[in-house]
């Protein structure tokens, strides 16, 4: 189908309902709102939810004021809502607008997509899966297991002519792709105009990150009145991004280059249910401030395979943070840190509970992140102490919060608890496994009825000689008038999780720029750089990636976040901050190239 048109979708973000919502609905002047609740940590919480209070496992900040003060303004201005806040109970989620609609005297109509909870079909045990991040087996103890859908059943969802599409566990650019399936009629082997669905949805399921969240360039940003972007989305699978006039934020190439490289793995292919998408030669084009376009993506059949997240119960997790102050205020938060721990291990011992499944002191405020790289002249006189201990029991979790308190009155001076209470919550480990998708059709609910929805699967399934090789990017050869400049002078950058893989996303500012980065941002010295991250530094995992089209490179490091976000004991379990630890790599430029960038970004 080709048409003139545009769809207009605007990001929603369900940890910033208060802005997200009312601005796309008073604002935005958009066909859509697209609201993605799914990380993998919220995915554990909501399953902990659930169990402590059956029926609750769903993006439960979905029901509350914002939607309930715009949720007549949004169903009059023909505004069509489509989100994944349904989670693991998504048609306990549909029920629950629909009380808060006719408690409001409204009636929108809801479709529901689900299909996805697979735990019924692998219950028996006789299926054997091998971890995808790991390659170790998947335990058969699991409590969920739910498989990434794909884009059709939503847009199957939209076909019944819903106000509000509620789905369970579906990829997050689902959300977007669907619709343009919808509005615009694209087939299953359109693969290049899907693979561009693909990008616009991996710009927008991240709420305000394209739009100047956490960017590099953060000065430049304003946080108070942040814009959450905007795409015109055309029918041949390109976009414009923008941002509401009037409002905080930025569209530029460096904000949504940033994004793109987010979590993205292996950029020639990036793997979803309905395409495998070469995002390597992807480009964009400043028409206006705040606007940009974006175009160039590439697509293949997919695998023909579900990734299925599914998650084990791990017993317990205590957690206390608490504040030193004065000199030698690291010295003081690292000694009051193990010696809580100490306390607790003598009160496992003493009670018979058994010793803790892990437990580790951390630092915040002094650099301890950093490893090597950590500034040899903090002088810190404020630090945090965070204490963190799994049990397998929750009394066992518990005597943390027994202990906690005594760091006030018998160990460090000047020790403050003002960061909160001890948390005593479950505990969950993430697995990650491939699924044929054959095995897995969704069903739609709408207006009392429930169809099933076979997949749609390829002729012939994704090989990686259907891809194009790109020429290598350029790299600087020696020279001997150099000097150092730290990286963030020369690119933006951005990292993220994936499972217990880290990525770390670089772009240059300039393309003058890539052949010195390229020189010396190599995979052995981004391992040195982060050997105190690894699982084992002696065997580094570290694959470079090159993005033509962005003057980019992303950088994959396995076995890096301690087990995952959802195990993970680290305060950055994300590995979110890595991206900016980098920024302090040095590259060698020559000196007359170093001159000119002076403004740049320190």
């Amino acid at each position: 189908m080709t048409t003139n048109r545009s769809i207009r979708i605007g990001a929603g973000c369900s940890i910033d309902m208060t802005l997200s919502l009312p601005q796309m609905v008073r604002k935005g002047e958009v066909d859509y709102i697209v609201i993605d609740f799914m990380t993998e940590v919220a995915v554990s919480k909501m399953k902990a939810r659930d169990m402590a209070e059956p029926g609750r496992g769903f993006g439960i900040d979905l029901i509350g004021p914002e939607l309930e003060r715009e949720f007549k303004q949004m169903l009059d201005k023909g505004i069509r809502l489509v989100t994944n806040a349904g989670g693991l109970q998504p048609h306990a989620c549909a029920e629950a607008l629909k009380a808060m609609a006719e408690s409001l005297g409204l009636s929108p109509k809801i479709a529901v997509v689900d299909g996805d909870n697979v735990l019924p079909l692998i219950a028996d045990g006789k299926d054997s899966f091998d971890d995808m991040f790991t390659g170790k087996p998947v335990p058969h103890d699991l409590i969920s297991a739910n498989a990434y859908l794909g884009a059709w059943p939503v847009a199957q969802a939209l076909a019944t002519g819903a106000d509000i599409v509620v789905t369970g566990r579906v990829v997050d650019s689902a959300l977007i792709v669907g619709p343009l399936i919808h509005e615009f009629g694209w087939k299953m082997e359109e693969y290049d105009r899907l693979a561009g669905g693909v990008l616009i949805g991996h710009l927008l399921e991240c709420g305000a990150q394209p739009s100047g969240g956490i960017f590099s360039d953060w000065r430049e940003v304003d946080w108070a009145d942040m814009s959450f972007p905007i795409a015109d989305c055309l029918a041949d699978g390109t976009a414009v991004f923008s941002k509401v006039a009037g409002t905080g934020g930025q569209i530029s190439t460096g904000s949504l280059a940033e994004q793109i490289l987010y979590e993205i793995s292996d950029p020639q292919a990036y793997a979803m249910p309905e395409v495998t998408c070469d995002f390597s030669n992807v480009q964009l084009e400043v028409l206006a401030e705040d606007q940009v376009r974006v175009w160039g993506a590439r697509g293949h059949p997919p695998s023909g395979k579900y990734k299925v997240f599914a998650l084990s119960d791990d017993g317990w997790q205590g957690v206390f943070s608490g504040v030193t102050t004065g000199r030698s205020a690291a010295e003081m938060a690292q000694k009051t840190g193990e010696a809580i721990l100490s306390r607790c291990q003598t009160l496992l011992r003493d009670r018979n509970l058994g010793n803790w499944t892990a437990a580790a002191s951390e630092v915040i405020g002094a650099g301890a992140s950093y490893g090597a790289q950590r500034p040899k002249d903090m002088d810190t006189r404020e630090a945090v102490f965070r204490v963190v201990m799994d049990h397998a029991d929750r009394a066992g979790a518990e005597l943390l919060t027994r202990v906690a308190g005594a760091s006030l009155s018998s160990m460090a001076p000047g020790t403050s608890n003002r960061l909160g209470a001890p948390v005593v919550s479950r505990k969950m480990r993430m697995s990650a496994f491939l699924m044929d998708a054959a095995r897995v059709p969704a069903r739609i609910t709408a207006a009392g009825e429930t169809v099933s929805l076979p997949p749609v699967l390829p002729s012939a399934p994704f090989r990686r000689e259907m891809l194009a090789p790109n020429a290598p990017l350029p790299k600087a050869g020696d020279t001997a008038d150099t000097v150092e400049v730290p990286l963030s002078a020369l690119a933006w950058m951005r990292s993220g999780d994936k499972g217990d893989k880290v990525n770390i996303g670089v772009i240059a500012r300039d393309p003058d720029f890539v052949p010195h980065i390229n020189a010396g941002l190599t995979e052995e010295a981004v391992a040195t750089w982060f050997a105190h991250i690894l699982a084992d530094p002696s065997n580094p995992k570290v694959r470079k990636y090159e993005l033509p089209g962005l003057h980019a490179f992303n950088f994959l490091i396995d076995e890096a976040l301690d087990g995952g976000a959802v195990a993970s004991l680290r305060f950055d379990a994300m590995g979110r901050g890595l991206a900016h630890q980098l920024a302090d790599f040095p590259v060698l430029v020559p000196t007359a190239l170093a001159a000119a960038m002076q403004g740049n970004a320190p």
